[in-house]
């Protein structure tokens, strides 16, 4: 199946990173979406699940806020150890050539290489996202439909090969089948003309 790995530093907008698994979960499918508190199982290596599931999917999303440079143990930079769970996903991503999306939050600076260690360079060359409060709910429609251009087979629910579309009635909520259902527009597909 088709993943989309969440990358994100505790004590740097790791509560956005839910939150954008979550919209996104909810769009597309919870499957197709990797975020570690939420994918491995009690009791698995929690090790060899996330170099796993760095290496098998198509995209890497690095939540990147204000604080995720600067977060610091012992007076280092946490970046700059190898040991480092968020550096090391996103260095098996770039050894994997797997597609590394910054998604910079609110004032969250642009990375730069000279900000970087060395094998997170690349980084600050990786065409970025960003969310801001001003705009989250533009901001998220923007990143799930570049989203869908960039990783093969990503279709959001109600659509060929995604899951049920729930749609809001006056006596509920319903699935139906009725594809092209997109972002309340409908276009009804029947096999024929529009």
């Amino acid at each position: 199946m088709t993943k989309v790995f969440v990358n994100y530093s505790t004590g740097d907008e790791e509560n956005v990173a839910a939150m954008l698994e979550k919209h996104l979960s909810d769009r597309f499918d919870s499957e197709v979406f990797f975020r570690a508190s939420k994918s491995i199982p009690y009791g698995d290596d929690f090790r060899q699940a996330l170099l796993e599931a760095v290496r098998t999917s198509d995209a890497l999303l690095a939540v990147i806020g204000a604080r995720w440079l600067t977060i610091s143990e012992n007076g280092q930079r946490k970046i700059d150890r190898e040991d480092y769970w968020t550096r090391r996903e996103i260095v098996e991503a770039f050894a994997h050539r797997v597609r590394v999306i910054p998604v910079l939050v609110g004032s969250a600076d642009r990375l730069t290489e000279k900000d970087l260690p060395p094998a997170l360079a690349e980084l600050a060359n990786c065409q970025y996202a960003r969310l801001s409060s001003r705009n989250l709910e533009g901001d998220l429609d923007l990143l799930a439909e570049k989203l869908m251009g960039l990783v093969p087979g990503l279709t959001e629910k109600g659509q060929p090969g995604g899951g049920p579309q729930v749609v809001n009635n006056a006596t509920g909520n319903a699935q139906v089948g009725i594809q092209g259902i997109v972002h309340g527009n409908p276009r009804f597909d029947f096999g024929g003309k529009q």
